[in-house]
């Protein structure tokens, strides 16, 4: 079983880059996915290009696509219905799915627009930092994976050199842990299964490298090293042997 490790968030701050370039460089990284809008993107994702050697064909600098926390690189008047007057964006993942959701309708097809347009300006803002480098990419709360959302998705996957995609569908398996936790992590866990589903076959037919398990949705935000260990256990189960 390969353990591909990799880091989001890169780009977003200052601080948060620094760690996560110092990570790199000690060798605990495989990669890590650079949020394009954030104040040190281009930084970010040149550091990660030389701190980082390509091992196992896995790109090594990935695109973390954002549309619900911070400020989008188009200017508002662009993204009307997805970012504030001042920039920021408007939605966060529930008002986001609530959007989405229902019929087809002129104002909803402007919207999923908007998002292709945004996350385009995005990947092309890391492209231009490393223009000789292949891409992985994920989302920030794994949007990305929203059943609505991947005709932007593909577009991508059409127009920029990504061969790596995050699909966060992570396999049943009980974990001793708090009911606050148990309540929580599992709506989390089904409804990233449910968003994800048929995602990776559509992958894999268009040459689209992705997870073959995916841990952490149960325990976003409150991974130990004994919850990892017992997620890699089962992972072990359940994946064949190389």
């Amino acid at each position: 079983m390969q353990i591909v490790t990799h880091a989001d968030d890169c780009g977003l701050s200052r601080g948060i880059t620094s760690t996560i370039l110092d990570c790199a460089r000690s060798g605990a990284l495989l990669g890590a996915s650079v949020m394009a809008s954030g104040d040190c993107a281009e930084e970010a994702a040149r550091g990660l290009a030389h701190a980082i050697p390509s091992r196992h064909g896995l790109p090594v600098v990935g695109v973390h696509v954002n549309i619900l926390e911070g400020r989008a690189l188009l200017p508002p008047e662009q993204l009307p219905l997805l970012v504030r007057p001042d920039g920021t964006f408007r939605h966060n993942l529930g008002s986001l799915c609530l959007a989405l959701a229902g019929p087809s309708s002129r104002k909803k097809q402007a919207l999923l627009d908007e998002v292709a347009a945004e996350w385009t300006a995005q990947a092309a803002r890391i492209q231009t930092a490393i223009p000789s480098s292949r891409l992985y990419l994920d989302g920030h709360l794994h949007a990305h994976v929203l059943p609505a959302l991947r005709p932007a998705l593909f577009a991508l996957l059409q127009e920029f050199p990504i061969d790596y995609v995050r699909v966060p569908s992570e396999p049943r398996y009980s974990l001793p842990a708090p009911l606050r936790l148990q309540i929580i992590g599992n709506i989390r866990r089904e409804l990233l299964r449910l968003w994800s589903h048929g995602l990776r076959e559509q992958l894999h037919k268009r040459g689209v490298r992705t997870p073959d398990c995916f841990l952490g949705a149960f325990c976003s935000g409150a991974m130990t090293m004994p919850r990892l260990v017992a997620g890699l256990a089962h992972a072990q189960k359940i994946l064949p042997g190389d």
